[in-house]
């Protein structure tokens, strides 16, 4: 497992992205936790029909609107970087 965390910002009051290592070349696997308990709350990975990153919850998590903000900050940056490339 990898320790890189992604997007090291202050402004995540409640979150930590934490890219994961995986064999697919190109594509990116970002577990999401709770910055308070560590707790797993996700993943972002590539979903191959909608050709984008999209945001995998846990069953039973529950978000407020800025944590939502937050993960779809991460989701446009990755959906960028995708294009770009």
């Amino acid at each position: 497992m990898s320790n890189n965390v992604l997007f090291r910002d202050d402004s995540y009051k409640h979150l930590i992205f934490q890219e994961q290592n995986i064999i697919v070349p190109g594509k990116k696997l970002v577990h999401v936790f709770n910055k308070h308990d560590m707790g797993f709350l996700g993943s972002i990975k590539w979903f191959k029909p909608w050709k984008q990153y999209c945001f995998f919850p846990e069953p039973e998590c529950i978000f407020h609107n800025e944590c939502l903000q937050k993960i779809a900050e991460v989701l446009t940056r990755l959906n960028t970087e995708g294009k770009t490339k």
